[in-house]
């Protein structure tokens, strides 16, 4: 926190004018107040229990305030409202027992000071405050001099706070609450909790509108500890291409995490195997990160399947996670799978892609060719009708062995066993035999092969 600026007013001049009695004079008092003095009583006769103060200029005013006078006759009082800037002249008049004399009156004057704008002096119970974590704020009002507490600002006020910026993520600062008693000494009483948003420099404004008071404190806050990683990653690669990524480590509020400078231990996941079996590759686990929360470690991912990946980095001590998202797309299509692959009594074997095996006897296998990237994902046939023979070594078809995938489709969709457009059947021979398929288009695409051995 750092110091409060603070105006402040000049002081008042006063004149007194003694008479036979009391002798009294006037000074400018706290704020924009006149003090009125008895400093002697009347030279003659009784002594006086009290004395009424009244304005005579420049606006008249009947017992501005009284005087209550101690056994020697002497006392003050201060009249609040004061024309400012101006000699405000006074008249007072002595009582003795019930009666006001008017014969021992006495006159005073005294320049009230010009109406100030004192501010608050602002303290913290932390002078290192850290986002995310409430403070306790005092406000202290000053006089316009700036030097001493101003005693006449007492009470409940209302106060705006402003001057704080949101965090990275949005999130707003938790400003005191805005009615505020303070107590004979111009101290704030009331409970005032603030939680700062945004690291880095921060300004606090406190203002009583009212009154024209204000005021500004200055400081630093730290940010929190880190807990969540934030990702730069292109949006978009094609498969099997090593991708660059980069983590930032961010406190709750999505500040930089400066305290997570130094080497951590990452465990990388979320990313998806390709049907065919193709696993992704993560980044290193050892990543350093500089002061500002950033890995300065070379970190790279290949993804393989084709649509939205994820990429999840996690650590401990702190326990700091993130992730994002990329979406990876297939390849020119280059090779054959099967597709929709089922076995004896329609048993699904599933997309078992480029090479399907079974060890069952008699064994019925009905698929459909797929064309695919060469990591197995599936491409959208963007030429002219692709015609797909396959052929056999052992065993027999029923229905056509030929099928064809159309333009604007990955799967066939013509031809085949004549049950199920597109698809064929290959039913395996009797006994102990190795019956084998390759579904091919002359070389232009790599071919799907199968092998069955029973």
């Amino acid at each position: 926190a750092g110091p409060w600026l603070v105006a402040g007013t000049g002081a008042g001049v006063s004149v007194s004018t003694s008479l036979a009695a009391p002798t009294v004079a006037a000074a400018a008092g706290p704020a924009t107040s006149i003090t009125i003095t008895v400093s002697a009583k009347p030279a003659t006769g009784p002594t006086p229990t009290a004395y009424r103060v009244d304005r005579t200029s420049p606006v008249a005013a009947s017992g501005v305030c009284t005087i209550t006078a101690d056994a020697a006759g002497l006392g003050s009082c201060a009249d609040a409202s004061p024309t400012p800037s101006v000699s405000n002249t006074y008249a007072v008049f002595s009582r003795i027992g019930a009666s006001w004399v008017a014969g021992t009156s006495a006159t005073a004057s005294a320049t009230a000071p010009a109406a100030g704008t004192g501010n608050f002096l602002v303290s913290t119970n932390n002078p290192s405050p850290v986002a995310g974590t409430a403070v306790q704020v005092t406000l202290t009002a000053r006089t316009a001099a700036n030097t001493t507490p101003d005693l006449t600002y007492t009470g409940p006020r209302t106060i705006t706070w402003s001057g704080l910026a949101n965090s990275p993520n949005g999130t707003a600062p938790t400003y005191p609450v805005t009615s505020v008693t303070f107590n004979a000494s111009g101290v704030s009483t009331t409970t005032l909790n603030l939680t700062f948003a945004a690291s880095g420099s921060a300004t606090l404004t406190a203002t009583d509108s009212s009154s024209g008071r204000t005021g500004s404190v200055s400081g630093t806050v730290a940010a929190g500890t880190a807990s969540v990683f934030t990702f730069s990653a292109p949006p978009s690669v094609p498969a099997g291409s090593p991708t660059s990524v980069a983590l930032a480590a961010k406190d709750s509020l999505g500040n930089a995490a400066t305290s997570y400078a130094g080497s951590h231990t990452i465990t990388w996941s979320g990313a998806t195997t390709t049907a065919a079996g193709t696993a992704p590759t993560y980044p290193a686990s050892a990543v350093s990160f500089n002061s500002s929360g950033v890995s300065t470690t070379t970190l790279a991912a290949t993804f393989f399947a084709a649509g939205s990946n994820s990429l999840v980095a996690s650590a401990t001590s702190p326990t700091v996670s993130g992730s994002t998202s990329i979406s990876i797309t297939a390849l020119t299509g280059t090779k054959f799978a099967w597709a929709a692959a089922a076995g004896v009594s329609n048993t699904p074997l599933g997309n078992c892609y480029f090479t399907c095996t079974s060890g069952t006897n008699n064994f019925t296998f009905k698929a459909k060719i797929l064309l695919t990237d060469t990591y197995g994902n599936p491409v959208v046939n963007s030429g002219g009708t692709i015609t797909v023979t396959v052929t056999r070594a052992g065993g027999s078809f029923t229905g056509s062995n030929v099928v064809t995938i159309a333009n604007g489709q990955s799967q066939s969709n013509g031809g085949g066993d004549g049950a199920t457009a597109g698809q064929i059947t290959f039913n395996t021979d009797s006994g102990n035999y190795t019956d084998t398929l390759s579904a091919a288009d002359g070389g232009v695409h790599t071919a799907a092969t199968a092998t069955f051995t029973h």
